[in-house]
């Protein structure tokens, strides 16, 4: 079950982040969604959404891993922060 709503805070017990989603629970998850997520510091809001979900794309099961994950997350935000 996918939680609707919920809230990172930081070590001092500020809220820095919350993520919502507009799916509601009876949806399939291919039927897409969008989900928004506030970055209350940075002061952005993310809004991503899911157009259509294709299975067995054959793509390698080594790009769903968190260690990829986070080496795309990582890339990303160095970008953005350097502004390009």
């Amino acid at each position: 079950m996918t939680p609707m709503k919920f809230e990172l805070f930081d070590e001092r017990g500020a809220l820095q982040k919350t993520r919502r989603s507009n799916r509601s629970r009876s949806r399939r998850p291919s039927d897409g969604d969008a989900k928004y997520v506030e970055d209350y510091p940075q002061n952005r809001t993310l809004h991503l959404e899911t157009r259509a979900i294709k299975f067995n794309q054959g793509l390698s099961a080594a790009l769903f891993t968190e260690e990829h994950l986070m080496a795309v997350i990582n890339g990303s935000s160095r970008r953005l922060l350097e502004g390009k």
